[in-house]
């Protein structure tokens, strides 16, 4: 692993404006990292029920897996806005309600079992959430709603456990390097 891959990779995002360039950097990463091990896909084209539910369709990536594995998919939505904890909680909470959309989307669309990670990014900051349903998916009727009432109605039925986060710009490169190993290939509890 390259040292300076990482470091040009947080300048370039810090530099980066779009939902898509930032999706693009990280899939470049990835690449670059991980080679052909990894198949990073824009969200919609891996799960098309997503479509709707999207800021930005190409600032949204997804890594599936293959169904007969225990690793769960990865959903990564970026942001434009900087998602530093410190700086406003409520820009992470509506990370997190856009997350809430995707999984309930998915769960919808396929079964509630679909095991998934939703990962909410501005490129450097990544919050990594697990979720889980605490009501029915069939008592939510999202239709004529507001976006408002909508996120509301998921807060209900919809848990975000985050169960990992990570400051590219603090961590030494290898560091970054095995937490992006760890979230990318579902091996959470190593470490």
């Amino acid at each position: 692993m390259d040292e300076g891959e990482i470091q040009s990779y947080i300048a370039k995002t810090r530099g980066a404006n779009t939902h898509s360039s930032k999706a693009s950097l990280f899939s470049k990463l990835v690449e670059s990292l991980f080679g052909g091990e990894v198949d990073v896909a824009l969200a919609p084209d891996v799960f098309p029920e997503l479509e709707e539910h999207l800021i930005a369709e190409k600032g949204t990536l997804a890594v599936k897996k293959e169904e007969d594995t225990p690793e769960p998919n990865l959903i990564i939505e970026f942001r434009t806005t900087k998602l530093d904890p410190l700086r406003s909680g409520e820009i992470i909470e509506r990370a997190k309600d856009q997350l809430r959309r995707f999984a309930y989307a998915i769960w919808r669309e396929r079964q509630p079992e679909l095991r998934c990670l939703l990962t909410a990014s501005d490129g450097v900051h990544n919050f990594v959430y697990r979720p889980s349903l605490k009501g029915d998916l069939d008592s939510v009727d999202l239709e004529g709603v507001s976006p408002f009432t909508i996120d509301k109605k998921l807060r209900e039925i919809i848990d975000l456990e985050e169960i990992s986060r990570q400051d590219f710009s603090r961590g030494d490169p290898e560091r970054v390097c095995k937490w992006l190993e760890r979230i990318i290939f579902g091996r959470l509890s190593d470490g």
